[in-house]
């Protein structure tokens, strides 16, 4: 058996109003043991201007959010596509045994969302679990989803080696079902969007 807790990997990039509305949000959950890992992977200009008040929200919000900086550069600054390496530092420095990933601008509909995935994971093995974002589509999308920590690491993480928008989904579905895992849709596990999708980079 593995306990309860849950660690919310939270990636954001040059949104920071956006992750802030959601860690607000994600703390309204009715889960009793979950922590919230922000892995932020903004422009250096825009993390400059940003950081030092977002970190002091978090740090005078709740102890239950934790804050990592994972942007990475080029020898001329330029940032590379940094989306699966944040999600990875959140699995690293997670410390709960099941992993919900929420990218910034998808956050949960009904505050069980947590203590649903948590109930699924600890009853299977081998599934990735997944929500419905308002569409009801029933297919896999990894940014409102949820995994056992150690099925994942186990499995390889996220390809980091994916360095645009699009294509992590269909890379992670294919090397996952060759290791025999399933994925289960949860229509029941509801979120919404706090800002239109347009890509990684975009504010």
């Amino acid at each position: 058996k593995i306990n309860s807790k849950v660690s919310v990997i939270l990636p954001t990039s040059n949104r920071y109003h956006i992750a802030k509305e959601n860690i607000e949000n994600i703390l309204q959950q009715d889960h009793k043991d979950f922590e919230i890992m922000v892995c932020d992977d903004s422009d250096l200009k825009y993390h400059k201007e940003n950081s030092a008040k977002f970190i002091e929200f978090i740090a005078t919000h709740n102890p239950k959010v934790k804050y990592f900086y994972t942007a990475m550069f080029d020898k001329e600054g330029v940032k590379d596509y940094g989306l699966a390496r944040a999600r990875n530092t959140g699995i690293i420095e997670a410390t709960g045994q099941c992993l919900v990933f929420l990218d910034d601008r998808m956050t949960p509909s009904n505050t069980n969302v947590l203590t649903l995935f948590s109930d699924a994971i600890r009853k299977t093995e081998k599934v990735w679990f997944f929500g419905d974002k308002g569409a009801h589509k029933e297919s896999f999308v990894e940014n409102f989803s949820a995994i056992r920590r150690s099925e994942i690491v186990d499995a390889g993480f996220f390809c980091e080696r994916i360095n645009k928008y699009g294509g992590m989904t269909k890379e992670l579905h294919g090397r996952f079902s060759r290791q025999n895992f399933s994925f289960k849709y949860m229509p029941e596990c509801l979120a919404r969007q706090l800002c239109k999708s347009g890509g990684w980079e975009k504010k």
